[in-house]
């Protein structure tokens, strides 16, 4: 449930039909136009009490009013209603209500609530055929990232007939829209070569468009084909910046951008040669979890080339290198034992 949305829309219709500026709106104002009997207001506050997060102690409060104009056949509302019963909000979690409510609503035509009811027939049941029926009901009413998942199903065959062209033409198409999924899909497809014939070029171009649009993955994978020389369509200073800019997102993909980013002012592949700047990132890398990052650590406090040789520092990297999954870690131990 896209719950900024509704919000929105809710929002739009009270401040439309009670001619009131969206800023005067407090939740207490929205709960007196929902005991005035407003549908809109009751769905509302129902929405309002979990997105601000309320006291949980307001949760009956909400359901109830959700519940009333759920009841009168509020096409939102039943949205609303379907993702308190999915997240046991002021009542018990029920997989089957959940789908009841959002399946109402995907039967008024919202094609948000076809597209979610698509994605929990999959998850909660199985159910290919009735997930591409209401995938494909959704993409109907131009709901881009329905049309997009069609796409993947027609490829896959499920819950239709297998055909990789017409779904590739779709994703394709998808792309063209601007759905981002879509665009990193490709982009997977010519990198791995299936289910189209592997080229690179196509490949590192979709990624590049996916990077320019945000997405993390497709930045560090375009750094990598580039710093691997698979292509060639990055400058040096292009890798830095984004490599520098996915340092600070604190996920998987920050530890390799840390750990790249070493090797390259190690190395001075793109930059002049700094070691003191590379051993800044490889311990970032190696503080965020990544083992490689430890095990060379490790490797320069043994080699004490770039760094002072301290083997009860290497010891305390091969350990957390261990720690952190490392399949190398007994070679390093062995060098450590020799040396000492």
């Amino acid at each position: 449930m896209d719950a900024q949305k509704i919000v929105n829309i809710l929002s739009s219709n009270l401040e439309r039909d009670h001619n009131i500026a969206g800023n005067k709106m407090s939740l207490n104002h929205i709960e007196e136009m929902a005991s005035k009997g407003s549908l809109d207001a009751k769905c509302l506050y129902g929405l309002m009490i979990v997105v601000i997060g309320r006291d949980p102690n307001a949760h009956d409060k909400g359901f109830k009013s959700v519940k009333e104009a759920s009841d009168k056949g509020h096409i939102y509302a039943h949205q609303v209603l379907s993702f308190y019963y999915q997240n046991a909000i002021g009542t018990p979690k029920n997989n089957d209500k959940h789908m009841h409510y959002l399946l109402r609503a995907a039967k008024m035509g919202s094609a948000d609530a076809r597209y979610n009811f698509a994605l929990d027939s999959i998850e909660l049941y199985g159910d290919e055929n009735e997930a591409f029926k209401w995938m494909s009901q959704a993409a109907k009413l131009d709901h881009l990232e329905a049309f997009f998942e069609t796409g993947l199903m027609t490829i896959q065959g499920y819950g239709c007939n297998k055909n990789m062209e017409k779904g590739l033409k779709i994703i394709e198409e998808a792309h063209q829209k601007g759905v981002l999924r879509a665009t990193c899909a490709l982009a997977e497809f010519f990198y791995l070569g299936s289910p189209v014939k592997k080229d690179v070029n196509k490949a590192a171009d979709y990624f590049l468009q996916a990077a320019n649009r945000g997405d993390t993955r497709s930045k560090v994978t375009l750094i990598q084909m580039n710093l691997q020389n698979e292509v060639k369509n990055l400058e040096g200073d292009e890798i830095i910046s984004l490599l520098e800019g996915v340092t600070g997102e604190g996920n998987e993909h920050s530890r390799i951008a840390n750990y790249n980013l070493a090797l390259i002012y190690f190395k001075g592949l793109l930059v002049p040669k700094n070691n003191e700047v590379a051993m800044e990132y490889l311990q970032e890398a190696s503080r965020s979890g990544l083992a490689m990052a430890s095990e060379l650590l490790a490797q320069a406090y043994i080699d004490g080339v770039i760094i002072t040789r301290d083997l009860s520092i290497a010891k305390f990297f091969v350990d957390l290198a261990k720690d952190q999954g490392s399949t190398d870690f007994a070679r390093l131990y062995g060098i450590i034992v020799s040396k000492s």
